[in-house]
């Protein structure tokens, strides 16, 4: 007769072979004793964890019959944990009842570091992009989490911290001191890491004592001015020790275990300058620090899907002053750069060419031609266009250069635009010249064919809206008011029917995109209603040839004629 023995060893096979009891026990209804075993598994086999964790979910019993199958408090200690980690949502109660049961359990500082991160993916995210100005998800902004929320979970870890029984209790004074930071308390942030810092700990938690640090100093600093700065760039260097070493560092999922630490470090670099330290330049009024911090964070870490990311290069054409992209220009030659400069503008990707190409772009936004000549003969002109002094009877968009019969440069553009510029100010104009300049300045407008002269990146979702009018360059953009005043003075100008019917229709379409909505009334009613330039060319030129082809197009002059029918 053969008598089995258990087996006692602790090798995988042990514990692959117990997996296998485990799943037999709940198969036969004992789920129990089944979840206990996983239990052990998930402590014991770091290889089996996730294995273990969802096996013990699936057995579908509550925590408090496991836990009187077990035979310590670490036992105990590990099933709360595990339960606890099933809790995606605020769940303190966890850190509560492990730490009750064993202070010292390792799974305590894993339930910290799981809280702390829905406080920073539910509170902190939303404050800081209010904050910073970066944005304000809707979906964030009904989010049951507030500050007392932080406040709580903080109190824990200054408890656990205090009382020393923990593993580590640096860890924990280390983490009150970020939470106090989170809810602004910054005296209680400085006492915990005061606290923290004469404590052993292990290097990878003294560098979140760094990092916390830092982050405090920033919030703490009313303004970065120059010795700010200086102290702040060994903090970065710093930082830049940590990024991970290969470049390719974008995936969709989760990073490979070997690159996490790397990973931390470049997401903590990004959002520092993200949502600190270049909104706080911004606030300052100083658009070339910040477009030189959103440079750095391009250069640790760029696109991370997020919906409001707006990259460095866009930043700095189409959205900073002419001057500032200037002062920019001019910053990265200057002889008497600070060491935190020289260290930002490593990061710039636009080099002299490519910037100054976009302050001349920025000139042609802006209508100051003259200027736009000056730089693109200074920096060249890479972009093309065979339909900007045309007229345009419907919108669309740009025409890629390959498919151009006969295209111009921007500067042949710019130098045109310039010189109708000149011919306007004598004493005669001809028609043609204000016509011809009018679809100069609608050609760049947001529904122009070549609107990539003006900026690098056109919205498919965007149109004029009353707010868009307190920024010059956006006003024209979506508004196209100038372009409307020059058709409006071909026409004038003109004893050509036709003529003056086309150079009309075409002040109509530019008023047409800056009618200012009215909630009484539907919006293609009111086109009809409060479009300045109809009754003209109905009334004094619907005869025409032009008049009879385009109200086949046009629905909102046919539906103007309509009405006058009636």
């Amino acid at each position: 007769m053969i008598h089995w023995q258990p087996l006692k060893s602790e090798s995988l096979i042990h514990f692959r072979t117990l997996a296998l009891k485990a799943g037999a026990l709940m198969r036969t209804g004992r789920k129990a004793q089944s979840a206990y075993l996983f239990s052990q598994i998930f402590d014991k086999v770091p290889s089996q964890r996730k294995l273990a964790f969802l096996n013990m979910k699936w057995t579908g019993v509550y925590e408090n019959s496991v836990l009187q199958l077990c035979k310590s408090p670490y036992e105990k200690a590990t099933v709360t944990a595990i339960y606890a980690m099933r809790e995606s949502g605020y769940h303190p109660q966890g850190l509560e009842q492990t730490y009750a049961l064993d202070p010292k359990h390792p799974l305590l500082e894993v339930l910290l570091s799981r809280e702390i991160a829905k406080l920073e993916e539910n509170y902190l995210t939303l404050a800081l992009g209010k904050e910073s100005g970066q944005f304000d998800n809707y979906w964030m902004s009904s989010s049951e989490y507030g500050p007392e929320k932080v406040e709580n979970v903080r109190d824990l870890a200054n408890q656990f911290a205090k009382e020393g029984k923990v593993k580590e209790p640096a860890l924990f004074h280390i983490a009150s001191a970020y939470l106090s930071y989170i809810i602004h308390d910054y005296k209680a942030a400085r006492a915990s890491l005061a606290t923290a810092q004469s404590l052993p700990a292990r290097p990878a938690v003294k560098d979140q004592f760094e990092v916390v640090k830092l982050l405090l100093t920033i919030a703490e600093q009313p303004k970065i001015d120059a010795p700010f700065e200086q102290a702040l760039l060994p903090s970065l260097r710093w930082l830049d020790t940590k990024l991970p070493k290969s470049n390719d560092r974008e995936y969709w999922y989760d990073p490979a275990p070997e690159s996490l630490d790397g990973d931390f470090y470049a997401r903590l670099y990004r959002n520092l300058m993200d949502f600190l330290v270049a909104p706080r330049y911004a606030r300052q009024g100083d658009p070339v620090r910040q477009a030189l911090a959103i440079s750095t964070r391009d250069r640790v870490k760029g696109y991370q899907y997020y919906w409001y990311y707006v990259s460095a290069k866009s930043f700095i054409c189409d959205s900073m002053p002419t001057g500032s992209m200037i002062a920019l220009y001019n910053g990265r030659k200057a002889r008497n750069q600070s060491p935190y400069e020289a260290y930002l503008y490593q990061s710039l990707q636009l080099d002299q060419q490519a910037l100054g190409e976009a302050i001349a772009i920025s000139y042609v936004r802006h209508h100051q031609f003259p200027e736009a000549v000056e730089w693109f003969k200074r920096s060249g002109s890479t972009r093309k266009t065979e339909k900007a002094l045309r007229p345009q009877l419907q919108d669309y968009g740009y025409e890629y250069a390959d498919s151009m019969s006969a295209p111009i440069t921007e500067l042949q553009f710019a130098e045109k635009m310039a010189s109708l510029e000149k011919e306007m100010k004598k004493s005669k104009v001809s028609p043609e010249t204000y016509f011809e300049y009018a679809n100069g300045l609608f050609s760049f407008s947001y529904y122009g064919a070549a609107y990539h002269l003006a900026v690098d990146y056109r919205p498919s979702t965007d149109w004029w809206s009353p707010e868009d009018d307190k920024t010059p360059w956006l006003k024209e953009y979506f508004g196209c008011y100038r372009a409307e005043e020059y058709y409006k003075k071909a026409a004038d100008a003109s004893n050509d029917p036709e003529f003056k019917a086309k150079a009309l229709f075409l002040a109509a379409r530019c008023a047409q995109k800056h009618l200012p909505y009215s909630e009484n009334m539907e919006w293609y009613l009111q086109a009809i209603d409060k479009n300045p330039h109809f009754p003209e060319l109905h009334n004094n030129y619907r005869n025409t040839r032009f008049y009879q082809e385009i109200a086949k197009e046009c629905g909102y002059l046919r539906d103007f004629a309509m009405s006058k029918k009636q």
